[in-house]
């Protein structure tokens, strides 16, 4: 059946493919399915649609993705989670990640990901995010805190991820190995 669908598609004239729904219940699901999708369809653009963790944009190009969208970035910003770098304290484990209400960036001078070069990143410490984040969840009727903290948290999660599919694009045009070399780096 998702054979037979990839040919169907693949055979309309779109200008680019996409791929979503169910993909299994496991990420090795996911990367088996597209193993089955990815034979039958030509060189157009190949979206993935709703899949956006660091692992995931990785192990989907390293199949044949090309473009990605997925809310993750948003969702968890709101919830007090923000992005890092293997360099900043990210690992697989924590799908690259701190949660900054907790109590030890109260004092953490640090910019949220020292390699990020967003608006937050040069502007803001993960102390000072923490108290904004505190200030909002503390006083529910802080209208400001909110649109403050939902800004700061948003720019640095979707600057973070953008600048990571740079890096992803960037060793896919340098050869020689330099994409799966990222890839152990970021996946280790």
């Amino acid at each position: 059946m998702i054979i037979t669908s990839a040919k169907y598609i693949n055979s309309l004239p779109f200008d680019g493919i996409a791929v979503g729904g169910s993909l299994g219940k496991t990420k090795e699901d996911m990367r088996t399915i597209l193993g089955w999708i990815i034979p039958h369809l030509d060189g157009r653009p190949r979206h993935m649609l709703g899949i956006g963790w660091g692992d995931d944009l990785f192990n989907c190009v390293e199949e044949g993705m090309d473009t990605f969208d997925c809310v993750e970035m948003t969702r968890i910003a709101r919830h007090c989670n923000l992005y890092v770098s293997p360099k900043s304290g990210g690992k697989k484990e924590n799908k690259f990640r701190i949660n900054i209400q907790k109590s030890k960036y109260a004092v953490d001078k640090k910019p949220i990901d020292e390699n990020c070069k967003c608006l937050t990143c040069k502007k803001y410490s993960r102390a000072n995010v923490r108290e904004i984040y505190k200030k909002m969840t503390q006083n529910k009727d802080d209208e400001k805190a909110k649109d403050i903290y939902g800004k700061i948290a948003t720019t640095h999660n979707i600057t973070f991820m953008l600048n990571l599919a740079k890096l992803i694009r960037e060793s896919i045009l340098k050869g020689n190995g330099a994409f799966m070399k990222l890839k152990k780096e970021w996946l280790k």
